[in-house]
């Protein structure tokens, strides 16, 4: 391949690798249409279109940077902030745009174990079993 080529394929490349500047405003009646094509369930579907009300609530959901700076600012677990980030992701893939999407694990949490009814029985007193 010819150098002119090359270095034509790289900016084409890191043009893409970019968030889009301005996405336009979001129609959630769209992106629901979407899910529902999509073969989404109705639970998620709702849940989805709550974050993306609270998004669009609280920062300019039009601008992919602004979203992330949003989010990454939020005060909340990463469970949540990872929800916000999928739910941002379904407006996004309705679209057809491609964004470089935050990554937030959630915390994995303490499993309790489980106790047996002859311990629970255990901690009675004479009072509870009469």
């Amino acid at each position: 391949m010819n150098k002119k080529l090359v270095k034509q394929l790289l900016e084409q490349l890191q043009q893409e690798a970019k968030d889009p500047q301005d996405i336009g405003n979001m129609n959630l009646t769209n992106v629901q249409i979407w899910m529902k094509k999509e073969a989404y369930e109705d639970t998620t579907i709702k849940r989805v279109m709550k974050e993306l009300k609270h998004i669009i609530r609280n920062c300019d959901s039009r601008k992919p940077e602004e979203v992330k700076l949003f989010i990454s600012n939020k005060k909340c677990e990463a469970g949540r902030k990872e929800n916000l980030v999928e739910a941002y992701d379904k407006v996004m893939k309705s679209l057809g745009l491609n964004w470089n999407k935050p990554f937030y694990q959630r915390k994995r949490k303490k499993r309790r174990a489980p106790v047996s009814y002859t311990h629970l029985r255990a901690h009675e007193t004479v009072l509870d079993l009469v």
